[in-house]
């Protein structure tokens, strides 16, 4: 009851984020399952850019709290699928960020992890002090 009476109080612009937010990962989650990674690649680099005037541009951390939010709510929404809607979300409002895939530091067993970065900050995925990050990263 209390998640319902803070949604009710969020502005609109917030609700049209999670909004926007859990179809894009419900449809990234379906398109993932079902395409081949270079179908996803060309459907994530061609997505045209709304010309939105200043007033209208959410911040980035709404747009991301926007799709953290919503993906406890889409199943299936794993840490790179809530990057991928989450960068594609920012370059919609024209802001860039950078998604990084790590392994678990010290462990048996592998363990990936992808996070959301922007200007040396953690954006999407949290705590990744435990993972040794991989290669370059995956830019839009």
């Amino acid at each position: 009851m209390r998640r319902l009476r803070k949604l009710l109080r969020a502005p609109f612009s917030f609700k049209m984020l999670l909004v926007e937010a859990f179809f894009r990962l419900l449809a990234v989650s379906i398109f993932l399952r079902l395409a081949p990674r270079a179908r996803l690649e060309l459907h994530q680099s061609n997505h045209a850019q709304a010309s939105l005037t200043a007033p209208d541009v959410p911040s980035t951390g709404d747009i991301c709290k926007a799709v953290v939010i919503a993906a406890k709510y889409v199943p299936g929404a794993t840490c790179l699928i809530r990057c991928l809607v989450a960068r594609g979300m920012l370059a919609r409002y024209g802001f860039t960020a950078q998604i990084r895939i790590g392994v678990l530091k010290d462990s048996s067993t592998l363990q990936a992890h992808a996070w959301l970065e922007k200007n040396g900050s953690i954006l999407v995925g949290g705590d990744i002090g435990q993972y040794a990050q991989l290669g370059s990263p995956l830019n839009q």
